[in-house]
């Protein structure tokens, strides 16, 4: 059910409306190309709602990560006379909301259950499951020079919540984010976090627990025992001492 009226004149083209039904759900977009200057600049402006993610991910990659109604916009911009300069000159704006859902088949959704079962047990299982529910899943990246970058992030879910952060870079193909799993279903910036990283190319990224930061989350909870209970008192009972010394450890260890 795709529809399109096309106006081109002098080098300028215009695509007003460009509207289909894919996926169980519709995109209406419009897209303008001025071939006029010595580099052609384009501009893509689409709305896609209730769109099955899944089913998209089993088409262009072979499996459905993940699934759930994905409603996505946006306002992308470029120019170039080849798809290396139309990578470098992308930018832009992309919203993404997901409702219910689930992360599966993923080395993401590996890493997602170890976090829990740390958090439970303080050890890190090898084999768990690859699956993990969802009930939100948001965010917006913003994008300039092939660069997109990202800071908002967040999944909520039955058992545990994600913050995310990162870029991704499309005219040098790599990736470097950061999700963030904490207990609790609600995201919460203030809460205990294991950072999973996620970096390298963007046709075979890298997925790994930060250790690194599990051993200063360690080492600052051991540390400020200690401090406490040289203190004295209730460790949960506020005092200008243990603010003073709860400061001077996020300052020493770098508030990670």
């Amino acid at each position: 059910n795709a529809k399109a009226v096309i106006n081109a004149q002098n080098g300028l083209i215009n695509i007003v409306p460009l509207t289909a039904d894919f996926y169980e759900g519709r995109a209406d977009a419009s897209a303008t190309i001025d071939a006029r200057p010595a580099a052609p600049t384009f501009r893509l402006q689409n709305n896609v709602t209730g769109v099955n993610i899944g089913q998209v991910l089993q088409a262009k990659l072979g499996e459905d990560y993940v699934t759930g109604a994905a409603n996505v916009s946006y306002n992308l911009n470029s120019a170039g006379n080849t798809m290396t300069a139309i990578r470098q000159n992308a930018g832009g704006t992309v919203n993404f909301d997901v409702g219910e859902g689930v992360i599966n088949k993923w080395q993401l959704s590996r890493l997602l259950n170890q976090a829990i079962v740390f958090f439970e047990t303080g050890q890190i299982p090898q084999n768990v499951d690859d699956e993990i529910r969802f009930t939100s899943l948001k965010g917006t990246f913003n994008g300039q020079n092939g660069i997109f970058r990202n800071n908002d992030v967040t999944m909520t879910g039955p058992e545990v919540h994600a913050l995310g952060e990162g870029w991704i870079n499309l005219a040098a193909q790599n990736v470097d984010y950061t999700v963030k799993v904490g207990l609790g279903t609600q995201p919460d910036a203030g809460a205990k976090h294991l950072p999973i990283r996620i970096s390298g190319p963007l046709s075979k990224p890298g997925y790994a627990l930060d250790t690194q930061a599990l051993v200063v989350n360690k080492a600052k909870e051991k540390i400020q025992e200690k401090i406490l209970d040289k203190i004295g008192g209730d460790a949960n009972e506020a005092s200008p001492e243990k603010d003073a010394a709860k400061q001077l450890i996020e300052g020493l260890l770098g508030g990670q």
